[in-house]
């Protein structure tokens, strides 16, 4: 998919040409601005914050720069061709010493299937199970830090999934 870079007041961002989410940056500023205001607020410098279905930095940039150097962000995102995107954005905003990136789906188990997304809207990526590919998964407890002071998770109705990779956090 073709790709275009979008000013927003946390940086520049690179997204998908006539996606949903481009849209949205371009006539907001931000995607889900009120979601991301409410998630800032909650943020303090130096704070660890897990983001599940990263996409391509929407929420990640604006993350990294509240957490700023002293705190961490991992951002994971199952779609191969959005965490490429999402690696450019960290990098063009020079948050990668902020931001670590991880290709996988977060589930409490090993997952059969595949990642689907509609072209109009990328972020709306889901996970069909049974189609008999092995899909890389990661648990909450195998990546968080052990000082986690947010998780974020905007899964396409895999939340109680995610939530219960995270057990022992």
């Amino acid at each position: 998919m073709r790709t275009e870079v979008v000013s927003t007041p946390w940086g520049d961002l690179e997204a998908f040409s006539g996606d949903l989410i481009t849209k949205h940056l371009k006539k907001y500023q931000a995607h889900q601005r009120s979601d991301l205001a409410l998630l800032l607020r909650l943020l303090r410098n130096g704070d660890n914050v897990i983001d599940v279905g990263a996409h391509i930095g929407t929420f990640t940039i604006p993350i990294a720069r509240a957490v700023g150097p002293n705190g961490s962000v991992t951002a994971v995102e199952a779609v191969s061709e959005h965490l490429e995107v999402l690696s450019r954005n960290v990098a063009r905003n020079d948050l990668s010493e902020t931001v670590r990136t991880v290709c996988a789906l977060v589930a409490d188990h090993t997952a059969e299937g595949q990642m689907a997304a509609s072209h109009a809207n990328t972020g709306s990526a889901h996970f069909i199970a049974g189609c008999g590919t092995t899909v890389k998964t990661v648990r909450l407890d195998d990546i968080a830090p052990q000082s986690t002071s947010l998780v974020k998770v905007d899964v396409e109705g895999m939340e109680f999934e995610v939530l219960r990779s995270g057990a022992t956090m």
